[in-house]
């Protein structure tokens, strides 16, 4: 989450000035999940008591249905 843009996850508990912004993460996703070479994924840095709103919460659970959706395109079975 510390990538992204302070005003986009209010609740992250590092403040990035001129960070991306989540559209251009969005478009970054796909790409980064249908890497063969990624073997895992993290989220860290969400804190929910910061953000009353739960944007921070609702874009980190959006990351990982994404990054998910681009891996499944990578499974062996």
């Amino acid at each position: 989450m510390d990538v992204l843009e302070s005003a986009h996850v209010p609740g992250a508990e590092a403040f990035t000035l001129f960070g991306l912004t989540v559209r251009e993460l969005w478009s970054v996703l796909p790409k980064l999940g249908s890497n063969k070479k990624l073997k895992g994924f993290d989220i860290v840095e969400v804190s929910p008591h910061y953000d009353q709103s739960e944007l921070t919460a609702m874009t980190a659970a959006g990351i990982i249905v994404e990054l998910l959706a681009a891996c499944a395109g990578n499974v062996i079975i």
